[in-house]
């Protein structure tokens, strides 16, 4: 009597674990998926990163020269002065040229924010996906800002 009934649950147990492998198998392509494009993402969003703060730090470096010599700051300095502006329209053009040479078109540079000291740069970096275009993600697009100020000249001691 008990080896008829341990041949019925033997076959009953047939295919379980192809059943729990076909189950898992989506999950695990999925998790795969995200490893990968996230560190893809990652990598685009650094790049992007480094691109923009430069594009900004180079805009920063656009003195408005006419306005610096007429002001005395070309002959004498002044640590207390805030004779020293920024050219907008230079500061904008260093920076969406900086951006375009070192963000390897991935970086786009959607506004360029410039006031008398102070630089702001906007932009996104769109990166691709290789697995996650099966759930219908084809590309992320990553928001991107970077900030930087004039500076000029010698403020501290040893500088």
């Amino acid at each position: 009597m008990i080896a008829p009934l341990r041949r019925l649950t033997q076959y009953n147990e047939r295919g379980q674990t192809a059943l729990l492998f076909a189950l898992l198998i989506p999950v695990l392509f999925a998790l795969v998926g995200l490893v990968v494009d996230g560190g893809i993402i990652f990598v685009r969003y650094r790049l992007g990163r480094i691109a923009i703060d430069g594009a900004a730090y180079a805009a920063a470096t656009a003195l408005d020269r006419k306005e610096f010599i007429e002001s005395g700051e070309g002959q004498t300095y002044s640590a207390g002065s805030q004779e020293v502006k920024l050219d907008a329209a230079e500061a904008e053009s260093l920076a969406r040229q900086y951006a375009q040479g070192n963000g390897k078109k991935a970086l786009q540079v959607t506004a360029v924010i410039v006031d008398e000291t102070h630089v702001t740069v906007y932009g996104y970096v769109i990166s691709p996906t290789v697995f996650m275009r099966i759930f219908g993600k084809g590309n992320f697009r990553i928001p991107i800002s970077a900030q930087a100020e004039l500076k000029y000249g010698i403020e501290e001691e040893g500088q």
